[in-house]
Formats: C-alpha cells, structure tokens, sequence
C-alpha cells in the first residue's frame, strides 16, 4: 500500500513558495513488476474539481516531457493514451492514474499535478523491477 505524504506544491520551476501554495497528495514511491501496472492517487483541495490534472514524467527539473504526459479536461471523463489513463472524480476531491505494460524505460520520477495560475504538483517516483511483487 502506498503511503501519502503532504507537500506544499509551488511553481514548476523550483521557486520559492512564499504565500502562493496548495494542498496536494501523492505517494513518495511506486515499485511495480516489469510488463505490470501501476496505480497512482493524488489528492488535490476543494476548489480545484474544474482545474486540469496532470500526470508527466519529469523531463528537466520539475518540467513535464512532452511524450510521456496525460491531462484531463478538467471534466470526470476518463482519458487514455499511450499505455496510460487518468481520471478525475469530483466528489472524492481526487484523480487516478494507471500505467499498464510497463517498461523499464517507464522508471523514474513523475510529476502529479494540477494546473492553475501557479500549478501544484507532487513528485512520484516509479520503480519498475522485473519478477513478481509479493506485498
């Protein structure tokens, strides 16, 4: 089970926080099996239901890669593309991600966010290991 942990989120750049931070909570560490899935839940404030969400695989320091990025439409219907879905629900003030058929080239450290005029993001990173988990 994966453990959350709380973070201030600030701009995508590394600046400083100052007054301008949300709530937002995602799991510190996924581990799943080579050719498996993954799950991921982030936990986002009242207020955001209508904001865009995002799970991306940190290209430069906090900066999404282009290929390996899904957002909503701010709306709770499922998007899929490339292996991956998210999708929102309002009510539970929260968004799913799923990977499936991962690879080891699907390692590494992603970024749960939601978009506003200073996003807020969580840092996640994904260990893909080959062989069966047992938990």
């Amino acid at each position: 089970m994966a453990r959350f942990s709380q973070q201030w989120g600030c701009l995508k750049n590394g600046c400083n926080c100052f007054s301008v931070c949300w709530m937002l909570e995602a799991p510190k560490l996924v581990i799943s099996s080579l050719g498996g899935s993954a799950i991921i839940s982030c936990k986002y404030r009242r207020g955001d239901e209508e904001a865009v969400k995002y799970w991306c695989k940190e290209g430069s320091f906090r900066f999404c890669s282009r290929n390996r990025t899904i957002r909503t439409t701010g709306a709770e219907k499922e998007v899929k593309q490339n292996g991956m879905s998210i999708k929102d629900n309002h009510v539970r003030l929260e968004f799913n991600v799923v990977m499936e058929n991962l690879t080891y080239n699907d390692a590494g450290t992603y970024l749960c966010g939601v978009e506003r005029k200073y996003d807020t993001w969580k840092p996640v990173e994904l260990i893909v290991l080959a062989g069966m988990l047992l938990l």
